[in-house]
């Protein structure tokens, strides 16, 4: 009695009959009947079992089979945490199959084919949940996909990662989809649907999937319009396990990858490949969190650079949200101070402005805040996002909607609610209340025109059509939102407030995630045979660390020597020398920075950096190398560190030049003041008297930018004045500035890493840019070098 309650759009005659059989690449197949007028093909394998060896790898193709398929029984469930309902025997590692309901009669029909891809957190779910014969039964051919979950969907690992060819791990789920999308576009015609007119759908996980194949270069041409309902991924990511602030990137899953084998107590993922589904999906595992990541394959970037961009499938859109999406993530109590909390860690800064657009003053208020909060970031933001950004750089339409239909029945049940629930919308599409609408009238007169509008778009790309409201494109500039409640009319945003707010905190989030990206790669790594790396250490605060990206290169028996810098300007960040460092770094270096990691070429607005932070950077050295918990336990050569800085910062390496951990100096654009020109010292500079000057215990660089150096003059002043170790001057017609911010370092570097190279290291091959009777820094265009007695004895 369903598709009689499903307003039949398609007419077919008596005589009609559906496609019940037909052929796919891999074989003959046989659908059973659903009613007289559709054909319904619950399985076909479109992908090989992902068993064995092939766990944790891209599908395969379906082995061909003999006879006839009869495609009458559902496949069976992703691995996953029982329930009730959903026991072990029901699930299975060979799960990539799909179905098919369709109501054409020839394989010439060429009807609209739509393709569900199914909700459930990445962690759970079945394709065979609904083949949405109420859609099948307007025209089109609707496709229900299977793809893995969880730990076996989307679990990335450092050794996954290095037997891929192509040098991914993580999103084998997604792969499976445009895999089974592959497959539409091969085998669909049999069934009398047109692969050039595919529409993707999906709920939840589902509608997040569809944004990512949206932004996929993989997916370009698979599908020509895309349907979400409450989802989309277009929030920030990072190097870090995932969070509801901001996804990861491969390197980020690949830490929770391996924070999962630990926690299974295994050694490998050879043996992980050993266990049972159960033992890494089920629900005694007691870790989960696996979701896409940024592999830089299947997602190239973060989804919201890449609409600002363009770079992404350019097809129609519809784009669907909840009104009330988060009370079923929400607790079923809430307390106010524990939720103003919760508010706090989440927003930081911004958290007072959360507290007025997400009140949370009693625990009534908290309960919804609680929920709206989880609604605006998980899923009314995202979606705005998407409408706003095709909006903005696309040539195809986006149109926004917002279900928000008040009704007694929701899949939450008695909870406490102020609207539609997340997965509330499944009910309307499916045909629930269009199957019970005495019961439910107003919800089957939405549902009815809600799949009217649904059918029309994945027919046309334009859900517009004669008896129903008129519903434009989302522009950024007017935006307006097609409501479902009381029938379909045209509003402003909903709760654009909150949805702004958020924004605001995602560009934060953005600005900061983007930044540490740029700091973990300046200039490809630099020049040398060690790509390095710019960063910060937890354990030393406000300080920035360049350093080779593989320290297992290092070891106690090739440690890596070890610069601490200071800044000029005393800035409390090395901005004007990332370039500088990191090219140092880059040869096998541990490069230590006074001050926080640098926005570029941004100038660095905050405090004065001190003298005690080079102090503090020779403490944690010490305490890292002894540390076994350190990364760098064992790989640091504390007997050879180099203390420097720049300007200010030569000032204050002269200022700790006593220190006898300290092998070497290298004073950049620096020298002590005399009582003469004290007058001219920038308030806060380190001011040492020239007696200091006595304190130095070891060989000296001064690395100066010539008479236009405004430290010039303090510099030869400072080297003319120190007999009693080896000292050495050099001049480069720069000015103060130097050539820190050039490519690399520019020429400043050349000598700072010959110096470095033998002070450090005791290459005498580097030694001879300073020493012997022709060094090889004269050489060089521009440079002088000058050197004490006791320097040109010297022979380290």
């Amino acid at each position: 009695m369903l598709f009689l309650l499903c307003y039949l759009a398609l007419t077919l005659t008596a005589q009609s009959q559906p496609l019940m059989k037909t052929h796919v690449e891999t074989g003959d197949v046989e659908a059973t009947p659903d009613g007289t007028d559709l054909a319904v093909y619950k399985a076909i394998p479109y992908a090989a079992p992902p068993v064995g060896e092939l766990r944790w790898k891209a599908p395969q193709p379906a082995k061909p089979w003999q006879g006839v398929l009869k495609a009458d029984n559902f496949g069976p469930w992703p691995p996953q945490p029982t329930r009730p309902d959903l026991t072990e025997d029901m699930m299975s590692e060979d799960c990539l199959y799909l179905g098919i309901a369709t109501p054409a009669t020839s394989a010439a029909d060429r009807l609209p084919v739509m393709v569900w891809i199914h909700g459930g957190g990445f962690q759970t779910g079945h394709y065979g949940g609904d083949l949405w014969t109420c859609l099948a039964r307007r025209g089109v051919v609707v496709v229900s996909i299977e793809y893995r979950t969880g730990a076996l969907g989307f679990m990335a690992h450092p050794d996954l990662t290095k037997e891929s060819k192509d040098e991914h791990s993580g999103n084998y789920g997604l792969l499976d989809q445009l895999f089974a999308l592959e497959w539409v576009q091969r085998n669909i015609s049999n069934f009398g649907g047109d692969p050039t007119n595919v529409t993707i759908f999906g709920e939840s996980a589902g509608a997040i999937s569809c944004s990512m194949l949206a932004g996929s270069p993989l997916a370009k041409g698979l599908f020509h319009k895309v349907i979400s309902h409450s989802g989309g991924s277009f929030g920030p990511w990072t190097d870090s396990p995932r969070t509801l602030a901001a996804n990861a990137s491969q390197r980020g899953a690949e830490q929770h990858g391996l924070a999962f084998q630990k926690h299974l107590k295994k050694k490998s993922v050879k043996q992980m490949r050993q266990l049972s589904t159960q033992e890494l999906c089920g629900r005694e595992v007691g870790f989960g969190g696996f979701w896409p990541c940024v592999d830089g394959y299947v997602i190239t970037d973060d989804l919201y650079r890449n609409y600002e961009r363009g770079e992404y499938n350019d097809v129609p859109a519809i784009i669907m949200t909840n009104s009330d999406e988060g009370v079923l993530f929400s607790p079923t109590e809430a307390h106010a101070e524990q939720t103003q909390q919760n508010i706090r860690r989440m927003f930081g800064d911004m958290a007072d402005e959360a507290l007025r657009v997400y009140p949370a003053n009693t625990d009534e208020e908290a309960y919804f805040a609680n929920g709206d909060t989880f609604r605006d970031m998980g899923f009314a933001w995202p979606s705005f996002a998407w409408a706003s950004l095709q909006s903005e750089t696309g040539q195809s339409p986006a149109y926004a909607a917002y279900l928000a239909q008040p009704s007694e029945y929701s899949i939450v049940g008695a909870k406490k609610r102020h609207g539609v629930a997340h997965a509330d919308d499944i009910l309307y599409l499916n045909g629930m209340f269009l199957s019970q609408a005495d019961k439910y009238p107003t919800e089957a007169a939405v549902s009815e025109i809600l799949q009217q509008y649904w059918v029309n778009f994945a027919k046309t790309g334009n859900p517009n059509a004669k008896g129903l409201p008129y519903w434009p494109a989302f522009d950024k500039d007017k935006p307006t939102t097609m409501q479902f409640s009381n029938g379909a009319s045209l509003v402003p945003v909903p709760n654009r407030e909150q949805i702004d707010f958020i924004d605001r905190f995602f560009r934060q989030q953005r600005k900061l995630t983007e930044y540490q990206r740029r700091a973990l790669s300046v200039e490809a790594g630099g020049t040398g045979p060690f790509k390095a790396m710019m960063k910060e250490e937890a354990t030393l605060a406000a300080h920035t660390i360049f350093v080779p990206r593989d320290l297992s290169l290092f070891s106690t028996a090739r440690p890596l020597p070890v610069l601490v810098w200071g800044n000029g300007a005393c800035n409390n960040s090395p901005w004007e020398h990332f370039k500088f460092l990191n090219e140092i770094a880059s040869y096998g270096f541990l490069v230590i920075a006074t001050g926080y990691l640098p926005y570029e070429e941004e100038p660095y607005e905050g405090p004065m950096s001190t003298a005690q932070q080079q102090i503090e950077s020779l403490d944690w050295v010490f305490r890292q190398n002894s540390d076994k918990r350190s990364p760098y336990n064992g790989k640091i050569d504390t007997r050879h560190i180099c203390l420097a800085g720049m300007s200010c910062g030569g000032l204050q390496t002269l200022s700790n030049c006593a220190d006898k951990r300290v092998t070497s100096l290298m004073i950049c654009n620096s020298g002590l003041f005399n009582e003469q020109n004290a007058h001219t010292a920038v308030s806060g500079m380190p001011m040492p008297p020239k007696e200091k000057l006595q304190d130095i215990h070891c060989p000296v660089l001064y690395m100066l930018g010539s008479e236009t150096d405004i430290a010039y003059a303090n510099g030869m002043d400072d080297f003319h004045r120190i007999h009693h170790v080896p000292a050495c001057v050099i001049n480069y017609p720069v000015g103060h500035g130097g050539t820190y911010r050039q490519p690399h370092g520019g020429e400043f570097s050349v000598p700072a890493l010959a110096w470095l190279q033998w002070q450090l290291k005791g290459d005498t091959e580097a030694a001879a840019m300073f020493t012997g009777p022709a060094p090889e820094l004269l050489k060089r265009e521009g440079w002088t070098l000058e050197c004490n007695e006791l320097f040109k004895q010297y022979n380290r």
